[in-house]
């Protein structure tokens, strides 16, 4: 394995690398062609930090692996493919002029979590920086004061998990529902929100979804079609009622709809089939549909702080099946 730059091939020019620790900053002059079409940083350079500044603007492939690296790439004009794989510790992408093309193929394989913290930072606004750091999988900016967010959102494909509790939001951009790739958590509560962009229909891997203490007067019809829900929390709305398309939410196990403005459920809500725990605590509900005895593996139901609801003798008929009713 090369041990600094003087063992890379010669008149590799235009490719600066700037190495911390014990090395030096050290520059080649010239790329050769063959290298400008596809380079490949792989065992280069033995340390565990290494940042690329590449100026060639004909390259067209880009890949690391192997490295513990931070890769500030600033110029892309042609490029169409992004590699980094097998990563020892770093994985961050900065983009300092302009942004990667739209047709441009970027794969991080095998990538552990990249998380950015920037909860409770007193933010009214996202920094530009953050959209260039394309592998982002995690993202905390919860406990700010942002009013509005970036339409560039959508560029951080690689997110998994996105957190924007507690802070001003009325409105999200429509491109949120590029993330495609989210699946583990998405975090909306306590903001202003009275509506979910249409868009968020695509996010069909989410699991978990937090909408609660927002301003929704009607339950948000592009939560079902995300079909691979586990857990829904919408508390402390303002929704009168589910809409019977709450169906298609077949995974479902946990449905939170505390202190809403509920007087009864749909039907429907038997399909729900996987439900294991349904609370409508603080709802002013005057009736259930006796359905619900058809749901095979409901274990919970929280029916306190209700004191408008009939008496249903069928909910001893719940209980004698095994359901703890709290109420």
């Amino acid at each position: 394995m090369c041990r600094n730059v003087a063992h890379l091939p010669s008149r590799c020019g235009c490719l600066e690398i700037p190495l911390f620790g014990r090395e030096r900053l050290q520059q080649i002059d010239e790329l050769p062609i063959r290298l400008a079409e596809q380079m490949s940083a792989q065992n280069w350079v033995a340390t565990t930090e290494l940042g690329i500044t590449c100026h060639n603007s004909n390259l067209t492939t880009f890949s690391l692996s192997g490295l513990g690296a931070v890769a500030i790439v600033s110029r892309w004009d042609l490029l169409t493919t992004l590699r980094m794989s097998h990563f020892l510790r770093c994985h961050r992408v900065i983009v300092k002029r302009g942004r990667i093309p739209q047709s441009s193929r970027i794969d991080f394989p095998c990538m552990p979590d990249h998380v950015l913290n920037l909860w409770k930072k007193a933010l009214d606004a996202v920094p530009d920086d953050i959209w260039n750091d394309l592998g982002i999988t995690v993202l905390i900016l919860a406990d700010n004061a942002l009013s509005s967010l970036s339409s560039r959102i959508g560029e951080l494909q690689h997110l998994r998990t996105l957190d924007l509790g507690h802070n001003q939001l009325a409105e999200l951009p429509v491109e949120l529902g590029n993330l495609t790739k989210i699946k583990d958590f998405l975090y909306l509560h306590d903001n202003r929100l009275d509506s979910l962009p249409r868009s968020l229909e695509r996010l069909q891997e989410l699991r978990y979804l937090n909408i609660s203490h927002n301003r929704f007067s009607a339950f948000p019809e592009p939560i079902c079609h995300m079909s691979r829900f586990v857990e829904l929390r919408a508390t402390d709305n303002q929704f009168s009622d589910l809409p019977s398309s709450i169906t298609r939410l077949s995974r479902l196990r946990e449905l939170h709809l505390r202190n809403n403005r509920l007087r009864t459920l749909p039907s429907e809500i038997a399909e729900v089939s996987e439900l294991r725990l349904l609370d409508l605590r603080g709802n002013p509900i005057e009736t259930l549909p006796e359905s619900i005895l058809e749901m095979p593996r409901l274990e919970k139901s929280d029916l306190r702080w209700v004191n408008t609801l009939k008496v249903l003798p069928w909910l001893d008929r719940l209980e004698d099946r095994g359901c703890l009713i709290y109420r």
